[in-house]
């Protein structure tokens, strides 16, 4: 005797589409729209998004952003920042020529509970002494965590925006003419608005 068939269930049939919003240091803006079948799935989930999607800025879109989905609101999924790194081809263009490449990767804590690892570098067109080099590093170490005194949303937006670079920058020039400082990659470890899920 033939047994009965099985109806396959199409799974996309079930699924839901839920709004995902941008952590509210960026305004809260709509960033795109996911699929799922059960709430709970989306919570922890990744999204990328460059800088220029999200603010318009063209100038910005060597600048990719990382969100975690931590909560859902209703069918709107609510993300929390997780750090940003800027796009490889960019990194390329501004190190491509230099002669002396100075990189600081710091860990700091934020008082709000952020652990965060920090990867800066600065540029020069010339050979830079070793003890030069070092004095460089040590400032933008001490600058680093001198900056992460501040909540984190501060903290990342001074990073992001190149007002921490700059503050570096003219310190650093005083040591060794430098052409630039940027922060290539941020990296949080400890995000305070995801423990309870974790």
């Amino acid at each position: 005797m033939a047994r009965p068939r099985r109806r396959s269930v199409d799974t996309w049939k079930t699924k839901r589409w839920y709004k995902i919003t941008a952590p509210e240091i960026f305004g809260g803006k709509e960033i795109g729209v996911t699929p799922s079948n059960k709430p709970e799935k989306l919570i922890g989930r990744t999204v990328n998004i460059d800088m220029y999607s999200l603010t318009g800025k063209r100038d910005l879109q060597h600048i990719k952003l990382k969100f975690k989905v931590k909560g859902l609101e209703g069918e709107t999924a609510i993300t929390t920042p997780m750090g940003h790194e800027m796009q490889k081809a960019f990194v390329g263009r501004i190190t491509r020529r230099v002669h002396t490449l100075i990189r600081a990767i710091p860990t700091v804590m934020t008082p709000d509970g952020y652990k965060v690892q920090v990867t800066a570098i600065a540029v020069s067109r010339r050979k830079a002494h070793n003890s030069q080099k070092a004095a460089i590093r040590k400032l933008m170490v001490d600058k680093i965590s001198e900056a992460s005194t501040k909540p984190f949303e501060k903290f990342f937006q001074s990073m992001l925006n190149g007002e921490l670079g700059g503050q570096i920058y003219k310190e650093a020039k005083k040591i060794y003419p430098i052409s630039g400082v940027y922060f290539i990659k941020t990296e949080v470890l400890e995000n305070p608005e995801l423990k309870e899920e974790e």
